[in-house]
């Protein structure tokens, strides 16, 4: 490194708390901290992974969901299984980048054994979702499949066991779970959807395409594939002057490449964040994945500036918009801890793991925010399932370890930090995180 960091003086935890709604006898981590860590997320490269949606076009995929079968002994116990399919129709239906058949018209097949094929012509659709319940006692069985109404081919499939006396509850429960599978950021319908973009020839490509090309090379977190996925968008921004998503991508790709070290003018990168969002937000008929395109990275760009308050109303726009994307929600839990409430961090970054329990991303943050609300010995329990994946890992355990007085503990943790990524020096993090103090 260019300049020594001693972990014994993490001054971090010395500089003026964060103002807004406290639990009583809690103390804040500091904003300078809360944002540096923050920023060593992205750094990570897993926030920016599944970032964006598809725009409100003939390219966003429509799905049908069937009546799912009643599999009981009990045949009355058909509206059980009904209810479950009805809730997971009006769930998928507040995607914003998601068309959803209407309840009639997918009913309309209950009972008769038709083809997927054949539903997917006469309901002109993408995907079909049909599935069975089970309810016994107070067990419940519900089995979801995904299948692509061209093909046929089963795209997901998903067995989910609920237990409890209360029927509404089970079927909430299930509910939650099978939307945020398909449709969140992360979900199977969005998966599906990056193969179709490579094989068009160049000059059939439309928004969405070079969407999801870019996407793509975004995805693999290099520099190279930043810049790759840079040509890309510009080259749709070219073609679509217009486009509200391809904009605000472009702020997200800036984003990315300052926080990760890879710009080569970070301020003027920074400064196209903002920028970007609100030319984004300021186009004409968005739609609403746009819109909560738009306040997502809107919250992000307050957090650069240190606006919490703004940042925070930005972040609960975006939910409002898709409170069903479980990754993003989860993911927005910091912004709200940067605004001092961290029970609703923690609730959000509980949503998000309840919905998508295999994203290690969503526990690292779930840690994040309990250590910014100073609640280290929990951040501690929260982790401590991680691998060391990125150097924002056990810099959070550095800060718990210190704050929990096992100084040794968090001096080991700040050395696995800079052996994942040893171009952290003082400057680099005073830069990076827009702090003025190091540790």
């Amino acid at each position: 490194m260019d300049e020594p960091v001693p972990v014994y003086r993490i001054k971090l935890l010395g500089v003026p708390k964060i103002r807004g709604r406290r639990r009583r006898g809690k103390s804040y981590m500091p904003w300078t901290a809360a944002a540096a860590v923050a920023l060593l997320v992205f750094a990570g490269g897993w926030l920016y992974l599944n970032f964006f949606g598809a725009p409100a076009s003939a390219n966003v995929p429509s799905i049908a969901v069937l009546a799912f079968d009643n599999m009981s002994d009990d045949p009355s116990l058909g509206y059980f299984s009904d209810g479950v399919s009805e809730d997971i129709i009006a769930g998928l239906a507040r995607a914003p980048d998601l068309s959803v058949i209407a309840r009639n018209s997918s009913f309309a097949y209950k009972g008769k054994p038709t083809d997927v094929r054949q539903i997917g012509k006469e309901l002109n659709v993408s995907y079909v979702l049909e599935g069975s319940v089970r309810k016994h006692a107070d067990q419940v069985r519900i089995v979801a499949q995904l299948i692509n109404a061209k093909t046929g081919a089963h795209v997901w499939a998903e067995r989910f066991d609920q237990s409890g006396n209360n029927p509404m509850a089970l079927q909430d429960a299930i509910t939650e779970r099978i939307v945020g599978a398909i449709s969140s950021n992360t979900g199977q319908l969005k998966r599906s959807r990056y193969g179709e973009a490579w094989s068009k020839d160049a000059a059939s490509l439309e928004e969405y395409d070079y969407y999801l090309r870019g996407h793509d090379k975004f995805m693999q977190f290099t520099p190279q594939g930043m810049e790759e996925a840079f040509q890309i968008w510009a080259e749709g921004m070219a073609k679509f002057p217009d486009s509200a998503l391809l904009k605000l991508k472009m702020g997200f790709l800036h984003y990315a490449r300052a926080i990760n070290g890879w710009s080569q003018d970070t301020k003027e990168d920074l400064r196209r964040v903002g920028e970007l969002a609100k030319q984004g937000m300021a186009s004409d008929n968005l739609s609403s994945l746009e819109r909560k395109m738009g306040h997502w990275l809107l919250a992000y760009a307050n957090l650069v500036e240190r606006e919490s308050k703004n940042a925070l109303r930005e972040a609960e726009a975006a939910i409002a918009l898709a409170p069903n994307d479980a990754f993003m929600v989860g993911m927005l839990a910091e912004v709200a801890a940067a605004a001092g409430d961290i029970d609703k961090a923690v609730s959000w970054t509980d949503l998000g793991i309840r919905n998508d329990p295999a994203n290690p991303m969503l526990v690292f943050m779930k840690g994040f925010v309990l250590t910014a609300g100073g609640r280290y010995q929990e951040s501690d329990e929260a982790m401590k399932t991680l691998g060391d994946w990125f150097a924002g890992i056990p810099l959070v355990r550095s800060i718990n370890a210190v704050n929990l007085g096992r100084i040794d503990e968090a001096k080991n943790q700040t050395k696995k930090a800079l052996e994942l990524d040893p171009s952290w020096t003082a400057e680099k993090w005073r830069q990076l995180t827009f702090s003025t103090t190091t540790f």
